[in-house]
């Protein structure tokens, strides 16, 4: 019972972290496809409509505080090889798992301090959420208005190795 404190603030933290958790993932991808497109890339984070929205010459970024789980990276793979499309999807998860591993360095780093420790807890998890429910290939909800179901970057990923070569 002494335990149980720390375990519902690693819980409580999960939650707070799974909207940040979910930004790293897709800033991971906006960051990879900037690089490789020349094309606008946009972020999306959450469902609805857009509180609050940032535009560059070529990225926009849009956050609704609704369902802050669910994000996407939209770019163009038009004259993209099937290499340049899978390093963009496998962006998210890398940088997810580093989010997590940064957490894992500092909790070995902390000493004593158990509330730290339950709050680093719930960080790690919320990334190794965020990478397991993204690398694994299946559909997701869809993180729009519509019931469609998303293909995870996992599932993507197979799709494109998958898919026949282009013909020149």
């Amino acid at each position: 019972m002494d335990g149980l404190p720390s375990i519902l603030l690693a819980w409580l933290c999960i939650y707070i972290f799974r909207p940040i958790a979910t930004l790293i993932h897709e800033l991971g991808h906006a960051l990879i496809a900037h690089i490789l497109t020349t094309q606008k890339v946009e972020v999306s984070i959450g469902t609805g409509k857009t509180k609050y929205s940032w535009k560059s010459k070529r990225i926009d970024f849009n956050v609704s505080f609704k369902k802050m789980i669910s994000g996407s990276t939209r770019f163009s793979d038009r004259n993209l090889s099937k290499l340049s499309i899978i390093i963009i999807l496998l962006a998210g998860p890398i940088f997810s798992s580093f989010a997590a591993f940064l957490g894992l360095i500092l909790i070995s780093e902390i000493k004593n301090e158990m509330t730290l420790k339950a709050i680093t807890v719930g960080w790690i998890c919320a990334h190794f959420l965020c990478f397991l429910r993204n690398i694994l290939p299946f559909y997701l909800h869809s993180n729009q208005e519509s019931t469609d179901p998303v293909p995870s970057d996992g599932l993507q990923i197979y799709q494109v190795i998958k898919e026949p070569a282009k013909k020149p």
